[in-house]
């Protein structure tokens, strides 16, 4: 079981006040709220689970930063869902973007080799017993040759 972390960042400069709508002068609407001015974005989390926490922040140059947590990962092959509405008024009004995130587990084997070493290895998924013949890959591709 793991904790999934990651933060996503809304970029100032989005959806405008009304969001594309026709805002009648004096109307009651994101315009009038404190904050709610230049494009800020509300989320709304839908989760089933309960095992997702978001939370978020303003950053200093303007955006707004998502921070997502997804509790308990289960071992491979696990997988949790959850959906992230994002609107354009504290309302909840003026949808602005769904976004459906899947969250799975993956395999890792560890391969430890000298400088020049091949390291031939056998890995099998859980749960068959059939041999996989796989790639490896690192974050540096020399590392790799």
């Amino acid at each position: 079981d793991s904790i999934v972390k990651r933060c996503v960042r809304l970029l100032p400069g989005g959806a405008a006040t009304g969001a594309g709508y026709p805002v009648a002068p004096g109307a009651l609407g994101p315009a009038h709220v404190a904050g709610a001015s230049g494009g800020r974005k509300y989320v709304h989390l839908v989760d089933h689970g309960g095992r997702v926490v978001v939370e978020w922040r303003e950053s200093a140059d303007g955006a707004q930063e998502i921070l997502i947590k997804y509790w308990k990962l289960g071992a491979f092959p696990s997988m949790g869902d959850f959906y992230l509405l994002i609107f354009d008024d504290p309302w909840r009004c003026c949808l602005s973007e769904i976004w459906h995130v899947i969250v799975a587990s993956r395999l890792r084997k560890d391969v430890q080799a000298k400088l020049g070493q091949a390291s031939p290895i056998e890995f099998t998924v859980p749960g068959d017993n059939h041999l996989r013949h796989v790639r490896a890959y690192a974050s540096n591709e020399l590392e790799t040759r």
